[in-house]
């Protein structure tokens, strides 16, 4: 989203002033988005997992079965 807003900034040098304004307002509404819904901006914590069952985990193994080391059919 910041390089898009960064590629929205570049462009708005080539409008006209009223339109410039408004991608400027665009581009810094972006990346004040950006900052809000950026996960690392938080505090961070782990998740603490006392057990899985294995189908819990089955949504997480790409192919692979959650009960050995072979694929699934």
């Amino acid at each position: 989203m910041r390089s898009y807003a960064d590629s929205v900034e570049a462009h708005a040098t080539t409008l006209g002033p009223s339109d410039e304004e408004a991608a400027r307002g665009w581009a810094a509404w972006i990346r004040h988005h950006a900052t809000s819904i950026d996960p690392l901006n938080g505090a961070l914590r782990q998740l603490k997992v006392t057990e899985a069952r294995h189908e819990d985990l089955q949504p997480f193994m790409h192919g692979w079965s959650a009960y050995g080391a072979y694929r699934r059919p």
